[in-house]
């Protein structure tokens, strides 16, 4: 019903990581070192470093588990990477390549808990940043409760918004993929 184009795309995560994961395991690390030599001042000087890299390799890989990644990530970063990452499959994704200048990107962070929908300048100029933020607050709602249906209603009204900024034309082809991106991390 729409000259509009709207691609959806599902990621796990927005940026790996390794700067907050590896501090993680540093701090592990020295608490490790530390709580040895405390704990045994008899323990040989062989055995601290040895204490250190253990405690840091086992904090680096807890500190992928989402719950725990979540934690540690600072709000402003997590916010810049998800744009980043937003903007990226835009470009990826053709989204900026339509003829009316109407695509929409719905991107969707898991692990951050994070939605970025981002508009071409056409449908941009008709919805703002704004409202976009309000689409984007439902989606988070909706994936939080794991309801599918909230979501695909989020999905129908920013198509009701498409459709009627960008009604169907005669000559109107299908731009972009339908079908719903799953990213691979």
């Amino acid at each position: 019903g729409t000259a509009g184009e709207l691609v959806v795309v599902f990621a796990p995560q927005s940026a790996p990581w390794h700067g907050a994961r590896a501090l993680f395991g540093a701090a592990v690390a020295f608490l490790a070192m530390f709580v040895t030599v405390v704990a045994d001042a008899t323990v040989r000087a062989a055995w601290i470093p040895i204490v250190g890299a253990i405690a840091f390799v086992a904090a680096y890989l807890l500190a992928s588990m989402p719950s725990l990644a979540r934690l540690l990530l600072h709000e402003r970063d997590v916010d810049d990477a998800v744009l980043r990452a937003a903007r990226a499959a835009f470009l990826e994704r053709g989204v900026h390549r339509t003829r009316d200048r109407s695509g929409v990107l719905v991107f969707v962070s898991l692990l951050e808990r994070r939605v970025q929908i981002l508009g071409d300048e056409g449908i941009h100029a008709t919805v703002g940043d704004a409202g976009w933020r309000q689409y984007a607050e439902r989606i988070v709602d909706a994936v939080r409760a794991e309801d599918a249906g909230a979501f695909a209603a989020v999905i129908s009204d920013i198509g009701e918004v498409l459709s009627r900024a960008f009604p169907r034309r005669a000559d109107d082809v299908n731009e972009l993929p339908d079908e719903v991106v799953v990213q691979r991390s």
